[in-house]
């Protein structure tokens, strides 16, 4: 056996002991609802890429709350070497971008990227545990309710709930973090954490080129006409639409899609980011939605769906945006700045000469600094 292996084995061991005792505590709660918010369900190992300086590493399965009631999510826990701080060791809860809906798409099945882990590895340093939750139905029961703000927060709080249960040694003060899809999310994490998860000591936000204002990128609610081109777009409407499907067969979505739309949203449910991906997201909206979709049903719940809350913030949020996006106008991130301020939020915006993959690199050292801000307050 080599030593990365018997490494892996002796935290796993010892994350299991600790474990134990973890889940005895909080049993009698469990055997009253089962299915409540961040009960762990499974502890495992992960099929890590290289992690520096992490005594403790697990795929933690766990209940959250999906669109329509209890969904099983999964995460993986890093917590730093040696001894923890008075309190606990904070927590950095990182939100990912999209990666596809299909089960393996998920991040605690597939393995960090050298990004992701290099990340994990900074925060570790810095005396952050790190939780990266995978959101629901992402590599657990169910299909991913994609763009789901709701969804994505209670998979993110829940995450955290789960890994305090699973390491006592964790505080209950956290961040939350995230790009693209993630940005997304930790937005609905700032707006709902106090009223989700009140027994958490939610800091603030960092929220990377978030997709928002969807009536800029896709006029689908009022005509089909003229086909849009920006790039990612059908990507991100065809994922909404195969959550959607799934999570309300109400809708009876797949009567509003041309033949090649629900082969798409068929091969969708299974696609993760890839070759195959930008296959299946190469077409038009008229390629693949057959009517107009005005005063419909399936209109007003993509517009739900979509809808970032702009009040209701009561902790700082630094929103990150890319000014060669090439996926996010900026037109659409600026009115969002704007609504959230005149909301009452308080907004640090910080704009990058970058696409936006890029931006995610480029506003890393301000993600640190803002960050460690947020737990120096301590009011």
């Amino acid at each position: 056996m080599t030593n990365a292996a018997i490494s892996s084995k002796v935290k796993l061991g010892a994350l299991l002991s600790v474990t134990a005792v973890a889940l005895t505590t909080h049993a009698s709660a469990q055997q009253m609802d089962p299915h409540a918010p961040g009960t762990v369900t499974e502890i495992t190992g992960l099929p890590l890429g290289r992690i520096v300086g992490s005594t403790v590493t697990a795929r933690i399965s766990y209940w959250s709350t999906g669109p329509d009631g209890p969904m099983l999510s999964s995460s993986a826990l890093f917590v730093p070497a040696g001894q923890p701080p008075r309190g606990g060791w904070p927590i950095v809860a990182r939100a990912h971008g999209t990666t596809g809906i299909g089960d393996d798409c998920a991040p605690s099945r597939t393995g960090l990227d050298d990004f992701v882990s290099s990340q994990v590895d900074q925060w570790l340093a810095l005396g952050f545990a790190v939780v990266l939750t995978d959101y629901v139905g992402l590599g657990t029961p169910g299909i991913h309710p994609y763009l789901d703000g709701p969804s994505e927060a209670s998979s993110v709080l829940d995450a955290v709930r789960a890994a305090r249960k699973v390491d006592v040694n964790l505080s209950n003060r956290f961040a939350a973090i995230g790009e693209s899809q993630g940005g997304h999310a930790t937005l609905f994490v700032a707006n709902l954490a106090a009223s989700y998860a009140p027994e958490l000591d939610f800091r603030g936000a960092v929220a990377i080129v978030p997709p928002s204002n969807f009536d800029q990128l896709l006029p689908i609610t009022a005509t089909l006409t003229p086909p849009q081109s920006h790039e990612g777009l059908m990507r991100r409407l065809g994922f909404v639409l195969t959550g959607l499907r799934a999570a309300r067969p109400d809708l009876n979505v797949n009567s509003y899609m041309t033949p090649l739309g629900v082969q798409v949203l068929d091969a969708l449910e299974i696609a993760c980011n890839g070759a195959r991906m930008d296959e299946l997201t190469r077409f038009s909206v008229n390629d693949l939605i057959a009517k107009p979709l005005a005063g419909t049903p399936l209109a007003a719940a993509l517009e739900k769906t979509l809808e970032i809350p702009t009040s209701g913030y009561h902790r700082p949020i630094m929103l990150a945006h890319a000014l060669g996006d090439e996926l996010i106008p900026t037109t659409a991130t600026d009115k969002l700045i704007s609504d959230l301020r005149a909301g009452g939020a308080n907004v640090t915006d910080k704009a990058y000469p970058t696409g936006h993959v890029d931006s995610v690199f480029a506003s890393e050292p301000d993600t640190v600094n803002f960050t460690r801000q947020l737990f120096e307050n301590n009011d």
